[in-house]
């Protein structure tokens, strides 16, 4: 039987709404800059679950403990039809008591009417301090910029994208090309520029940073699942020097995320729910996390049109159409 547990937050009061020049009504600054075109979604934890509807599709229970964010009824027995649904099968009796909005945790009362057309699924497997499963501690940052390439001309992520950034089976900083490459990396709280490859047990304050990037190079070519574990990673790449590289030429928005961890003990052995044999508690090679791209597509049409081919930062928590 599946693990589930679900997760509270507190609830507090809603933020005044701004327009951007291009007619988007969102949450808090929309000051443009090229770091800041886009939109930010800060999205509490919906629930935990040892499910994993890429790899493990149909097998509940089939998986490692993961956190999950965003859209509240993902489950190994979850369909692209069922997640684009409005409602979902998620309520909020059920997730997060009366914090969110049925359907998502991006759709919260704190930013009324909220990101409901977000009903895509981000999660990662829970990380562990001696032993005991901790949660991050404030909402789930998810950038979509357009970045490392800029200009105009992006094009949505594909629908029933699936990808993981990072590699469940790695036993070695090596055998994960997303530690190896930067492409996942902690910080310190507070102190950005320094990075580490795995999650630091020494920071002052005890609060610790996970940070992910997804690429934001497409093939162009229709989403078949065949790449490693049941991913559409072969269909995507990185830019180089700020340029899509050749055999994936179509610019799609750079998903990026942020999980804040607070409270590590100094000196905290650290883990993932992925790594071999957590009664020795390996030290986390196996970072990685999975977005499916389940949006309504009118919504996520709408921000790229209006955000990132507009220019323009489209703040936190934007309000979207959902048909």
């Amino acid at each position: 039987m599946a693990l589930l547990t679900v997760l509270s937050n507190t609830s507090s009061a809603a933020t005044s709404t701004v327009k951007t020049a291009s007619g988007v009504v969102t949450h808090g600054s929309i000051k443009t800059t090229d770091n800041t075109i886009g939109w930010l979604l800060t999205c509490p934890l919906s629930h935990r679950l040892a499910d994993d509807p890429i790899t493990a599709p149909g097998r509940s229970g089939g998986a490692h403990l993961h956190d999950f964010t965003g859209n509240a009824s993902t489950s190994a027995v979850s369909t692209l039809s069922s997640m684009e649904h409005s409602a979902n099968t998620a309520s909020n009796a059920t997730y997060n008591g009366g914090d969110v909005q049925p359907g998502t945790s991006c759709n919260m009362p704190t930013y009324a009417p909220g990101t409901a057309g977000d009903t895509a699924a981000y999660w990662r497997p829970v990380l562990y301090a001696n032993g005991k499963p901790i949660t991050s501690t404030t909402k789930d940052q998810l950038y979509y910029r357009a970045k490392p390439t800029f200009g105009t001309g992006f094009r949505p992520i594909p629908q029933d994208a699936r990808l993981i950034v990072g590699e469940h089976m790695a036993t070695s900083v090596d055998d994960n090309d997303a530690l190896r490459d930067g492409h996942l990396y902690w910080e310190c709280s507070g102190v950005s520029e320094v990075h580490y490859k795995l999650p630091p047990n020494n920071c002052k304050g005890g609060s610790i940073l996970e940070n992910v990037v997804f690429p934001s190079c497409w093939d162009g070519k229709a989403m078949d699942h065949t790449g490693p574990h049941g991913t559409d990673n072969n269909h995507f790449a990185y830019a180089v020097n700020g340029a899509c590289p050749a055999g994936f030429p179509v610019k799609v928005p750079q998903l990026s995320e942020k999980f804040k961890y607070d409270n590590i003990p100094a000196g905290a052995e650290l883990a993932f729910s992925a790594d071999a044999g957590m009664s020795k508690l390996s030290p986390g090679h196996t970072a990685h996390a999975d977005f499916w791209n389940t949006w309504r597509p009118a919504a996520l049409q709408y921000l790229v049109d209006k955000c990132i081919n507009a220019q323009q930062s489209c703040g936190t928590n934007p309000i979207t159409p959902l048909s």
